[in-house]
């Protein structure tokens, strides 16, 4: 027989389901009796039209349930030989982790409140604290999504949470992105009346030996009078005058710490005053699972809009199109790994005819490359206008860049081409390469040639000078350049495909246009390394020197034995 305090908690569980989870209205809650019978349901349990629940040996289970929900239950034992059922259902796009972590805290509440119908003589008192947690976490549950601002949001919760448990000061630690410091808004009993204010604490004051610094660090609750307690000075539990309760604000399965909830000096009882004891413990535990979903649910939807954003910005640098260069036919294409990434590619035009081609990799491929990328990206573009050449440019690049990368901990890897006007069919060019991978040169006859050479990637050393090599395209040749995550893309036997195979395929197509060996690249990578062992940003430019066109009958200038070799000047 299940107690009259879990029935009733359930119930009251039941009526706020729909506000928890998303506030959008589309989660069901049932609460079901170890012989299947239904003891409560709320929320959205009209979206499962023609459901049914079947208790077998496996416990209880669902059918019927509509293609555009999911169901997550969750068995929960009590003494006395009883057992609850708690049946969540949702839209199927709701995010899993988030489902189950609220299954989870209503079966952990009602498990609490089975143990205290089995061990609680005084039952008045029991139901009445039943319903001041069910009355908390509920207004808590419906209108905390609703509050527009962080201090709005706070007060509420203080002011909720002061009805269920009374104390002289209720204090909610949030902590900031940054880590420095954390919000402090406290709600303070005065004189008969209440007191709200908001204020910030350097997070180097919470003290890892201090009642603070252990619940959040070990993730628990800690509770008990003042003087069992050694309170370091400066720490925000000094304004504890008897008693206090400090519960950790988590979230996600890496338990993420939040902030905390501190309670002081319980008033429990009008004109009484006592220690916190368990009961207390438990409802700031709900109210700090509420919070620790609120509060990371709007952490991480801020960080993705903030990675939407940063892929916007990457892609409004990336060229929309190919130039269309006379003597040239150039195309590159980019494919991220993550939603932002380190790798970039763009083509330059001069006012003298010069043209310049870049392809770069900023380590890594997070926020923090992203954001390398676009002020190196920026950086290029004026550069580009003011250089004498590539060299010249890359050693301004790294001067510009360095203490930057060095701050973040990352370097950059460019290669830079600069094309001068076409003489005789020939098409002239000079390249500096900083740590990047070394193009490949494939003549028109089939024979092959890296371009190595070059200098240490920008944001080792704070001023380097980087030479040049010059060299000459003629019609049919193809420039191939392109990043890391191109040969270290790995097959399902781990195997990279390596520059031997990259050579191999674009010999092999050297007769396709610059567009098609571009994409035959992807096809390539996409056939032999599948995309859950692409673990990095891929990015390929191709060129090609357009052949002689029909009716040009001027003198082409052929390809002699001669290799790229170190220059300095203007092509």
């Amino acid at each position: 027989m299940i107690g009259s305090g879990a029935r009733e908690l359930a119930d009251g569980l039941a009526l706020c389901a729909s506000h928890f989870v998303s506030g959008g209205g589309a989660e069901g809650l049932r609460v079901f009796d170890k012989d299947g019978v239904l003891l409560a349901e709320g929320g959205a349990t009209n979206l499962d039209e023609g459901v049914g629940f079947v208790l077998g040996s496996r416990g209880l289970q669902i059918h019927s349930l509509p293609e555009d929900r999911r169901a997550l239950i969750e068995g929960i034992d009590i003494p006395g030989g009883n057992r609850l059922w708690v049946l969540l259902t949702a839209e199927i796009t709701q995010d899993q982790k988030i489902l189950r972590s609220f299954v989870q805290w209503v079966a952990d509440i009602l498990r609490r409140e089975g143990m205290r119908d089995f061990e609680s003589d005084d039952t008045t008192v029991h139901l009445l604290s039943c319903f001041e947690q069910i009355r908390t976490v509920h207004d808590l549950a419906e209108h905390l999504p609703t509050c527009r601002t962080l201090s709005e949001m706070a007060e509420f919760c203080l002011s909720a949470l002061n009805r269920g448990l009374p104390a002289r000061k209720t204090l909610l630690l949030i902590h900031e992105d940054e880590g420095v410091k954390s919000h402090v808004f406290s709600l303070e009993e005065e004189q008969g009346s209440r007191r709200f204010q908001a204020r910030t604490f350097h997070v180097d004051k919470i003290r890892l030996t201090s009642p603070l610094g252990v619940a959040m660090a070990e993730n628990r609750a800690i509770y008990g009078p003042k003087d069992t307690f050694k309170i370091p000075s400066g720490c925000l539990l000094e304004e504890a005058e008897r008693n206090l309760l400090v519960v950790p604000i988590v979230f996600g399965e890496d338990n993420e710490s939040l902030g905390a909830l501190i309670l002081m000096d319980s008033l429990h009882f009008e004109g009484d005053s006592q220690s916190f004891g368990n009961p207390e413990k438990e409802m700031a535990q709900s109210v700090a699972v509420l919070l620790g979903l609120l509060l990371g649910t709007k952490k991480r939807a801020a960080a993705e809009k903030e990675l939407q954003i940063a892929k916007t910005i990457q892609e409004t640098l990336l060229p929309e199109r190919a130039p269309d260069w006379e003597d040239l036919e150039v195309a590159g294409k980019n494919r991220l790994a993550n939603a932002v990434g380190g790798d970039f590619f763009g083509f330059f035009e001069a006012e003298d005819g010069r043209k310049d081609v870049v392809i770069a990799d900023v380590s890594g491929h997070n926020m923090a490359s992203a954001m390398a990328m676009v002020m190196a990206r920026s950086q290029l573009q004026v550069l580009v206008e003011s250089m004498e050449g590539p060299g010249e440019l890359l050693g301004a690049l790294g001067r510009s860049l360095y203490s930057d990368l060095m701050r973040n901990d990352l370097f950059l890897t460019v290669f830079h081409l600069t094309f001068g006007p076409s003489q005789g069919g020939a098409v002239p060019f000079r390249y500096t390469n900083a740590g990047h991978n070394p193009p490949l040169l494939v003549r028109r006859n089939g024979e092959t040639l890296w371009l190595e050479g070059g200098g240490p990637v920008i944001g080792f050393l704070p001023d380097m000078n980087y030479g040049e090599t010059q060299g000459k395209l003629f019609p049919g040749d193809v420039l191939y350049l392109y990043t890391d995550g191109v040969t270290e893309s790995q097959d399902l036997n781990g195997e990279m495909f390596g520059e031997q195979r990259l050579e191999k395929m674009v010999l092999a197509s050297r007769e396709l246009s610059s567009q098609e060996l571009v994409e035959k690249t992807f096809e390539t990578l996409e056939k032999n390394c599948p995309k859950g062992a692409v673990f990095d940003d891929i990015t390929v430019v191709a060129l090609k020197v357009r052949e002689k066109r029909h009716g040009d009958n001027s003198a082409i200038e052929r390809p002699g034995s001669e290799k790229p070799e170190k220059t300095k000047g203007r092509v």
